[in-house]
């Protein structure tokens, strides 16, 4: 428990102190969307948002091809205002 403790707090206060509370809250949240392309709907409402959150994680409704997966991570980091960590939950691989 006092690991945990100790990890949050360096999340929250040991890494930068260029950025505010609420980025640094920003950073403990992963979300996820729906859409499989960079035309979709959902996917271009998401990167509307994207810039308050630094965690994606991308499931297997997410994944049609390699391209354009690779497409939609390099949107998702062109569009944060801080790097974002970027997570593949795939148990069924399809590429």
């Amino acid at each position: 428990m006092k690991k945990l403790i100790l990890l949050l707090f360096i999340m929250l206060f040991g890494f930068s102190y260029a950025i505010g509370i609420d980025d640094k809250i920003s950073q403990m949240i992963i979300v996820g969307f729906d859409g499989n392309s960079l035309k979709s709907k959902e996917f271009r409402q998401f990167l509307k948002n994207v810039n308050d959150v630094s965690g994606v994680i991308l499931f297997n409704k997410n994944i049609d091809n390699i391209k354009e997966i690779n497409a939609m991570i390099q949107s998702i980091k062109d569009n944060s205002k801080i790097p974002p960590f970027i997570a593949i939950d795939n148990e069924e691989v399809r590429f």
